[in-house]
């Protein structure tokens, strides 16, 4: 992969999301219908989902290291390892290029492809069906709790659609 574009919608296709690339983001629809940005370049949240989902360990340079790096690695459904180092060549420059180095891992890896009866999507992680996420969302006896955290309502949905399906 050459160019960000490349790499971030290699990244997007192997977690599973699909959505517009624009203003260097890739933009996509949330749980609750919501057009967000997906950003793992430049979001550290989204960075930090981008490798819980993808599984990649990222390590540091000792500190008294004369060339300090960053480098992330996974290793792949065959058993294969892969890294990807990137230098730092100034510490205020250390969070941007762990974002870059996780991106650069996840994109490398292969699209996920799911099971359809588990809803995994071969990571490890259990989808959404959308339609069903829209018939919890369309039901009179559906109500949005107060006061939880982002997680804690995307598991709420999970479960209302679940109970609905």
């Amino acid at each position: 992969m050459s160019t960000e574009r490349e790499m971030l919608e290699a990244a997007a296709k192997h977690v599973g999301i699909s959505g517009d690339y624009e203003d260097g983001k890739i933009w996509c629809l949330n749980f609750i219908g919501n057009l967000v940005a997906w950003d793992p370049r430049g979001q550290g949240h989204c960075s930090q989902e981008l490798q819980a989902v993808c599984r990649i360990s990222v390590e540091h340079s000792p500190a008294d290291e004369k060339r300090p790096w960053v480098c992330a690695s996974v290793s792949n459904h065959l058993g294969r390892a892969e890294q990807f180092m990137e230098d730092v060549p100034d510490e205020s420059q250390r969070a941007d290029r762990m974002r870059l180095a996780i991106l650069r891992c996840a994109a490398a890896q292969p699209p996920a492809n799911g099971c359809e009866r588990t809803e995994s999507d071969a990571n490890g992680c259990v989808g959404i069906d959308r339609e069903r996420m829209e018939k919890a969302l369309a039901s009179e006896t559906f109500t949005l709790p107060n006061g939880l955290s982002e997680s804690e309502i995307v598991d709420h949905f999970t479960r209302a659609a679940k109970e609905q399906a």
